[in-house]
């Protein structure tokens, strides 16, 4: 709420000056003058300032406010999750290049980590259609931390099968072979990746989705009888809710209003986004 106060008292100041007094003076016998025609003229630029924060403050309001409603709860759904209706201990966020995490996946990062979810990342290229690959990794590893998901356990592959590019017509074979083998060396309770249309439409978010998806039908339980791992994706919305803000917030909020257990949608919101930008921008190259 910091922000929403520092909105509203800049807001105040602007107002307290956004209206002014003009004053016409005539001449009257002898050395004193009249004040005529008084008028209150509004100074424009302070009043925009004046709504801009007003709104900004009305923003950061709401956005504490849905942490606080919205948020809680999905987080709460989430921590009973896990095998058997235990807490979520340890999930695998699967992404196709080194900056979705941070594009696409920093709120859920930031909020697993406050209810102490253990987070690893598995990375299926290196991003390297510019030939930025080694650099665009290391910017990975440098961005992960300050999404509460330590280096160690960020996995970036590099392999033929999976080049980085819209074009780029990856093997399912490659992709199911490297998260099996993520799943064959550490137990997780869920894998969060993208939806069938990758956020963005890129070719690569979506070879993700279907292989996971060949996964689950080809296996639907982990080894010798174990319960299934749960699969979520990030479910893709049209370029208006991209681009709304704030609004976005009616829609996304009311896709948690619902009465089945367990929960089928989780929503997660970033009360603090200055992380989300601090790990973007070690993603330097793609600036």
């Amino acid at each position: 709420m910091l922000a929403a106060a520092f909105f509203t008292a800049i807001a105040i100041a602007c107002a307290s000056g956004a209206f002014r007094t003009q004053h016409s003076r005539v001449p009257t016998r002898g050395a004193s003058w009249k004040l005529t025609n008084v008028k209150r003229v509004v100074a424009l630029p302070r009043l925009y300032v004046c709504i801009v924060c007003l709104l900004l403050a009305a923003s950061d309001a709401v956005r504490e406010y849905m942490w606080r409603s919205v948020a809680e709860k999905s987080l709460s759904d989430a921590t009973g999750l896990g095998r058997g209706g235990d807490p979520w201990k340890r999930v695998l966020l699967v992404v196709a290049h080194p900056d979705d995490e941070a594009m696409f996946f920093a709120p859920t990062l930031l909020s697993l980590a406050e209810v102490n979810v253990s987070v690893h990342v598995l990375c299926l290229s290196t991003g390297d259609f510019d030939g930025l690959g080694h650099l665009r990794k290391q910017e990975m590893l440098a961005a992960c931390p300050i999404l509460k998901v330590p280096a160690a356990q960020v996995m970036v592959i590099d392999d033929p099968r999976m080049q980085d590019g819209m074009s780029a017509v990856w093997s399912e074979e490659a992709v199911v072979e490297h998260i099996q083998a993520t799943l064959d060396t550490t137990q997780f309770d869920s894998i969060i990746s993208f939806d069938e249309y990758g956020i963005s439409g890129h070719a690569n978010h979506r070879a993700i989705h279907m292989a996971l998806r060949s996964m689950q039908r080809a296996r639907p339980t982990r080894g010798g009888g174990a319960a299934a791992i749960q699969v979520w994706q990030l479910a893709s919305v049209s370029l208006w809710r991209k681009y709304t803000n704030i609004l976005d917030v009616i829609p996304a909020v009311a896709a948690t209003w619902q009465k089945a257990a367990p929960s089928t949608v989780l929503c997660f919101i970033t009360p603090d986004v200055r992380p989300v930008f601090h790990a973007m921008g070690k993603h330097k190259s793609q600036w």
